[in-house]
């Protein structure tokens, strides 16, 4: 079995979305210091690094993270290489034929740009049109490799309105780079974080 990790790695000065807390680690006990254990503490938003959007992130009456199954984690998924648009739409989408029941994770030109420790404004993310589709195809997960889905300074969040209005988590900030496009299985499984809207994941895919 070989296992692809997809998560990017916390530490202090990677990307993080502007406005959101810069993640800290700081040893609060070491073994360098005479302590008898190291002892890290952890600073971080629920949206740093690789992570997953629960329904009550942008909706009052959304579940939280810790409510939603973990089957929608776990299990087989497609990554659709769609390098080279400007921004994923229905007609990019409808070309995938994309089937009730599937988990969606989309490569993209932010692939090379996860990399970056600065803020890309001009990401590529996911037009309004394109989310509707997915949620009226019936996927069970979307996943996207760079820290938002949505288009920086565009007003409403729409694509994530039109998700997780349905239910459907927003599994962000994956590092697609290594991946080629088809299928694998996924594992992404969010912390049990009672009330929270999202939660950091440690997410790979295995190949038998």
């Amino acid at each position: 079995m070989q296992i692809i990790d997809i998560s990017m790695r916390i530490r202090s000065d990677m990307l993080t979305y502007p406005g959101d807390r810069k993640a800290q680690m700081r040893k609060a006990r070491a073994l360098t210091r005479g302590d008898p254990y190291n002892l890290t503490e952890l600073d971080l938003s629920a949206h740093t690094g690789t992570h997953v959007d629960a329904p009550n992130h942008f909706l009052h009456e959304g579940v939280d993270i810790s409510t939603i199954s973990l089957e929608r984690f776990v299990g087989v998924s497609r990554v659709l290489d769609l390098r080279g648009v400007k921004f994923v739409e229905e007609k990019d989408l409808r070309a995938q034929r994309i089937g009730e029941g599937e988990r969606i994770l989309l490569k993209t030109d932010n692939s090379v740009l996860l990399k970056e420790d600065r803020f890309y404004e001009n990401h590529v993310y996911i037009t309004h049109d394109g989310a509707r589709y997915l949620k009226e195809r019936g996927i069970l997960l979307l996943g996207f490799d760079y820290i938002s889905i949505e288009e920086h300074h565009a007003g409403e969040p729409l694509a994530h309105l039109e998700l997780l209005m349905a239910g459907i988590p927003v599994l962000e900030g994956l590092d697609l780079s290594g991946v080629e496009e088809g299928e694998y299985f996924l594992v992404a499984l969010p912390l049990s974080l009672g009330g929270a809207e999202a939660s950091p994941v440690r997410a790979v895919l295995l190949i038998w």
